[in-house]
Order: structure tokens, then C-alpha cells, then sequence
């Protein structure tokens, strides 16, 4: 009788190593999906523009799913180079994963400071 579990010797490796640094990388991929959706409000209900212009260009020309699409090739190439360099030094590379989540903060930190901005207007012109 065949069953369908299938042994991990018919995967390679690469796919049984368990990841170095899952917290950082929760924060990470949290980080980035509320900066997309911050993104996306300041350009659709407050009419602003995307200040980085690598970005710019990708939501000009490809729309919010380019931006879907770029903004996870840019996680995914984090967390490709923090397991990279965490095989070699485990201390470099959560280093790195945690600069990494600093880095995706700060636009995200602007966002939400522009979206409160708006909001405190708005409620101070209804007064």
C-alpha cells in the first residue's frame, strides 16, 4: 500500500534549515505590510506622493500591485542576505535582521505622523 507521507530526504537541504531569525522577520513582514497599507491611504485619501523614487516608479507604472510585488522582493532580499550572513557570524546576521527592521520602521513612523496630522485637522476643523 503507497501512503502519502513523503520522506524530508526528497527535499533539498536548503528547505530543512530552519530560519535564524523568525522574530525579526515576523516584525519585519508587519512592518513592511503596514507601511504598504499607510502607503496606499496617504496616496489615495490624503493625495500625497511616494517619496522614494524607486518606489514612485513602481506604483506609476505597475499600480499597487507592482508595489505588493516590490515591496516583498525587498523583504525577501533582507531576509536572504540576514540568513547569509548569519551562517557565518549568528551575531552579524541578527544584527542585521534587527537594522533591517529599524530601517522598514522609519518610513512607516513618517506615514502614520502624516496620516495623524490629517486626522487631528480634520477634527479640529469640524470644532
Amino acid at each position: 500500500m503507497e501512503t502519502a507521507h513523503r520522506d524530508n530526504h526528497d527535499h533539498p537541504g536548503f528547505l530543512r534549515v530552519p530560519m535564524r531569525y523568525p522574530n525579526e522577520y515576523v516584525w519585519l513582514v508587519f512592518i513592511s505590510a503596514m507601511d504598504l497599507i499607510m502607503t496606499w491611504i496617504i496616496l489615495k485619501r490624503y493625495g500625497g506622493y511616494e517619496a522614494n523614487q524607486v518606489a514612485d516608479f513602481v506604483i506609476t507604472r505597475f499600480g499597487s500591485t507592482g508595489l505588493v510585488l516590490f515591496k516583498f522582493a525587498i523583504v525577501m532580499f533582507v531576509i536572504l542576505i540576514c540568513e547569509i550572513v548569519g551562517r557565518q557570524n549568528e551575531s552579524r546576521g541578527r544584527w542585521l535582521a534587527r537594522v533591517g527592521v529599524g530601517i522598514s520602521a522609519l518610513p512607516l513612523g513618517v506615514s502614520l505622523f502624516i496620516v495623524l496630522r490629517n486626522l487631528a485637522g480634520f477634527l479640529f476643523e469640524g470644532s
